[in-house]
């Protein structure tokens, strides 16, 4: 199963777009990264594919141009709509009083059943997110759609700015302006 990786304080932001708006989203780059004249991004062979297209003026430009050079790189989206990921997150084992162990979360010091653990969150080594298998995770969420889009930070409506994650989200943004960017939206598992 693939997995969204986020910083903690971005994964607090989309946590809470999840529980107020019921849906979240995020941008990754586009890789390989679409040349600087790729003006729009099409599907292509299947839904999991998108082909890149240069400007249409470029015979003009350059008459040597055959029409298969119009076409530029073959890109495939890191998710489908509804494939099912989940969040990693800095993790532990938590044992309790009963002798019952189970996993911890660092985001909020609580155990995936429910409890607070036992002992403060900085007395403990916390596993990185990175390797935090599926069988620990407790958020669960269905890609819902999938769009790849020229990225411009000043276009950001405020519907995707509250689904980004709002404020918190607005530096890691700023990295991607003025470039081709995979938008993926997502909502909670049912």
């Amino acid at each position: 199963m693939k997995s969204f990786l986020f910083k903690e304080a971005i994964l607090k932001a989309k946590l809470e777009a999840l529980d107020k708006y019921g849906e979240a989203q995020t941008r990754r780059l586009i890789k390989p990264i679409p040349q600087k004249c790729v003006v729009r991004i099409i599907p292509s062979m299947s839904p999991s594919h998108w082909q890149s297209r240069l400007p249409v003026d470029m015979t003009a430009l350059y008459p040597d141009t055959k029409p298969t050079d119009m076409l530029g790189g073959i890109h495939k989206s890191p998710y489908l709509p509804g494939e099912v990921v989940y969040f990693k997150e800095s993790w532990r084992i938590s044992h309790h009083v009963n002798g019952d162990a189970c996993p911890c979360y660092r985001l909020d010091n609580k155990c995936q059943c429910g409890r607070s653990s036992l002992v403060s969150s900085m007395i403990f080594h916390w596993h990185s997110p990175l390797m935090m298998p599926e069988k620990y995770a407790r958020t669960f969420c269905t890609i819902t759609d999938v769009k790849p889009e020229l990225f411009r930070v000043k276009d950001i409506t405020s519907h995707d700015f509250n689904r980004e994650g709002g404020q918190t989200s607005m530096d890691f943004l700023y990295d991607y302006d003025g470039r081709w960017v995979w938008r993926i939206s997502f909502k909670r598992k049912e």
